[in-house]
């Protein structure tokens, strides 16, 4: 049913969320991040948060235009809460170096 594959879709995003630093205090684990993300991906176009989530990891790891991409494909799949990830983009500290280092400020205010 329409409900079982979104309540499966949301466990994909949470668990990428529980994995950043950011949100839970665990170290950052390339490595553990990665077969999760290799996990995840594959269900990102039906959910959208997935692509951020991603992101925000790609960002902890430093991998700046990884993160840059897994925007990009939220923006173009029509993230729900793109405002919300704009505003976490351009505002928060963690985003600092990922401003700096890409064009995501760019995309982000052109986006329409």
């Amino acid at each position: 049913s329409i409900s079982r594959l979104n309540n499966s879709l949301s466990l994909y995003c949470n668990a990428l969320y529980v994995l950043q630093n950011d949100n839970s205090g665990l170290p950052v684990n390339p490595e553990l991040n990665r077969k999760f993300i290799d996990a995840c991906l594959p269900y990102a176009c039906q959910n959208p948060a997935i692509y951020y989530n991603i992101a925000c990891l790609y960002n902890e790891m430093r991998e700046y235009n990884q993160a840059y991409d897994m925007v990009k494909k939220a923006t173009d799949h029509n993230f729900e809460g793109y405002e919300t990830m704009k505003s976490e983009i351009l505002n928060e500290g963690i985003f600092d170096n990922f401003r700096k280092k890409t064009d995501i400020v760019n995309l982000l205010n052109n986006n329409n």
